[in-house]
């Protein structure tokens, strides 16, 4: 299906679909299930990564201080922007893999 045709079907406009699906507008619970109904898909497809540990409600002071000083950063924006344009899940998993290794204490020592 088409952009425009899937736009037509939600009743936006082209730009507007585009704006959502790069993330630059939110798109709300109602228009979620229109736009499922209208791929013929669950709602919950939309949520099959969805990992619960991540819910930033949860998250500790420490780990929140990270996020902000990471983002706060000029090379954590770059490198958060350059990470989410990788779509194949598994090299994502094998960056964050070299990442961890590369930022342990223990490759310091060495």
């Amino acid at each position: 299906m088409s952009q425009q045709a899937l736009a037509a079907k939600l009743g936006v406009t082209f730009q507007q679909l585009q704006k959502y699906e790069n993330g630059v507008n939110r798109i709300g619970a109602g228009r979620l299930y229109e736009l499922a109904r209208a791929l013929g898909v669950p709602v919950g497809y939309f949520y099959e990564d969805f990992d619960p540990a991540v819910d930033p409600s949860k998250r500790s002071e420490e780990e929140t201080q990270a996020i902000s000083v990471f983002i706060g950063s000029r090379e954590g924006v770059q490198l958060a922007q350059a990470f989410n344009r990788i779509d194949d899940a598994k090299i994502r998993r094998h960056i964050l893999q070299l990442t961890n290794t590369l930022g342990s204490d223990d490759s310091q020592d060495a």
